[in-house]
């Protein structure tokens, strides 16, 4: 049953639409490339990977939650949070870095507005690198 069907109800199109969407690296083999050769830049809550655009890795970005942050449930949220800052706020399509976010323990007690000043302060860094 489509929203248009339904009383009080609006489509929600425009507002993701706008927006390219971000291709998350789900193989294990791209994101031990992180590890291995890319540039760190810590924060008491987060660590941000970056490797420059290579056409080998077939993404954009990936998220990292270790258990060590909490339960399922305090994971998937900060993992929600960390992947709409990103599409919202530093997603640039053409950039040059490939990212790689990995939260902490410290991530799980930031709200949402607390996270996007931290990661959006990491990413500044990246890309005056």
């Amino acid at each position: 049953m489509s929203s248009a069907n339904l009383p009080g109800i609006r489509a929600l199109s425009g507002t993701s639409a706008s927006r390219s969407p971000t291709k998350t690296i789900r193989k294990r083999r791209a994101i031990g490339l992180f590890f291995a050769s890319g540039r760190r830049l810590n924060d008491a809550a987060l660590l941000l990977l970056v490797l420059p655009r290579d056409p080998e890795i077939s993404g954009e970005v990936f998220f990292l939650t270790p258990r060590k942050i909490g339960g399922a449930v305090v994971r998937n949220c900060v993992r929600r949070r960390m992947r709409e800052i990103f599409r919202r706020w530093i997603h640039r399509p053409g950039d040059r870095w490939v990212y790689g976010w990995m939260a902490k323990r410290a991530a799980a007690s930031l709200d949402f507005w607390q996270l996007k000043e931290k990661m959006v302060r990491l990413a500044a860094r990246a890309r005056e690198m």
